[in-house]
């Protein structure tokens, strides 16, 4: 990488960094304390170690609700070994959703899944998904109000959507989460991350030079 080219990376990266460290002390209006923090909110699709060094604010946002709403489980979608591949969706109600895009067809890549506007459909959603090739245990989550202040985050299977969607009175405002990867706690860590890794810009520390 050329110098200048490099240099400005460098700067972008540091007010990046500084931006999130200004956010972290923001403070709801007229208080003096920050947000509410959760490792890894801006960064849920980046490593494990890395996230938990930077702080983030959550901010209510209903465009990011599956990021926010991986935040609140404190989980990363793509994980090694687990899921390589988010896919976002919505089930078809009044706004059709083309026959390539059915919940069964993406279900079928057994990839982490983020599902929106189907909160109210949850029996329905729970059978496409198993349908399309999820299994019934497949680990899920209901997460209503993602980022908001009375967010909260309901812990389950595919096949108990429903149910669990019926006890906590959930209707509409919810994501759910669906694969492996909610509450995946062992997996292999990135060789990208990896300080043992030899890269083109660093000398892994198990390897000879």
């Amino acid at each position: 990488m050329p110098c200048r080219t490099f240099c400005k990376a460098f700067q972008r990266r540091t007010r990046f960094a500084r931006s999130l460290r200004s956010l972290a002390h923001l403070g709801g209006s007229g208080s003096s304390q920050p947000r509410q923090m959760r490792p890894g909110a801006a960064f849920c699709l980046a490593p494990d170690r890395l996230v938990s060094e930077l702080p983030a604010a959550r901010m209510p946002n209903r465009n990011a609700a599956p990021f926010g709403a991986a935040s609140a489980l404190n989980m990363e979608y793509t994980l090694p070994g687990v899921s390589q591949t988010l896919i976002i969706t919505r089930m078809e109600g009044r706004t059709p959703v083309p026959s390539s895009e059915s919940i069964e067809s993406l279900a079928a890549h057994h990839a982490s899944m983020a599902v929106y506007l189907s909160a109210g459909m949850m029996d329905e959603l729970a059978c496409r998904l198993i349908k399309g090739g999820y299994g019934p245990d497949t680990p899920a989550a209901v997460v209503y109000k993602a980022t908001w202040p009375d967010e909260k985050v309901f812990e389950c299977t595919v096949a108990a959507l429903g149910e669990t969607a019926r006890r906590a009175g959930i209707t509409r405002t919810a994501v759910v989460l669906v694969g492996d990867a909610v509450l995946h706690t062992s997996y292999l860590r990135s060789r990208l991350y990896d300080p043992e890794f030899t890269t083109g810009y660093r000398q892994g520390t198990g390897e000879q030079t």
